[in-house]
């Protein structure tokens, strides 16, 4: 199953290893492996964690339906599932805003270019007219709305810091000195 959150760009890596965050969905148990779908609020995944020793099987009888999880996987998979070696449960649930956060400014980061693109491009002909995200041409039956999904790593690696990012406006919130007062 491929998610609309990955990019069609990352599933054809060859090896590719990735951190996922995301809640457990249709969790299925058997003697060797554990089978789930990983919902990260912006697309699932079906997931498969294989149990070969003791620890392995201790890591996965804790995860249960509805729970939030990190899992590092392979996203190259066989029959269709991804493999993950590591299943863990989120203990620290800032890591679950700080998440949603950063879809939030991935989704921006990729509206902007679009938009940028389709400024740059009125009046151009449709035959020269190339995508924003992958800087290549678009093919007769895309559209420039149908844009694949930029790489969807963590949003900090990409800024630049310059202050017109999305990251140091949210830090700015945050360093107000009214916000600074209030207790916990």
């Amino acid at each position: 199953m491929t998610s609309p959150s990955l990019p069609s760009m990352a599933l054809k890596s060859p090896a590719l290893t990735v951190r996922l965050l995301g809640l457990i969905l249709n969790k299925a148990e058997s003697v060797a492996d554990i089978s789930f779908t990983l919902d990260d609020g912006t697309g699932r995944i079906d997931i498969n964690r294989w149990v070969n020793e003791f620890s392995d099987a201790n890591e996965v009888a804790a995860i249960q339906n509805g729970m939030y999880v990190r899992v590092d996987a392979h996203m190259k998979g066989f029959q269709g599932k991804r493999h993950a070696f590591s299943v863990r449960p989120v203990t620290d649930f800032n890591d679950i805003v700080l998440h949603f956060i950063e879809c939030i400014y991935v989704h921006f980061e990729t509206e902007l270019k679009v938009l940028a693109c389709r400024e740059v491009q009125k009046g151009v002909p449709a035959w020269m007219q190339t995508n924003p995200i992958t800087s290549t041409p678009f093919s007769n039956r895309v559209k420039g709305y149908h844009a694949p999904l930029t790489n969807q790593s963590s949003a900090f690696s990409s800024t630049d810091r310059s202050g017109n990012d999305a990251y140091n406006l949210v830090l700015g919130v945050f360093q107000e000195p009214a916000i600074l007062l209030v207790q916990p």
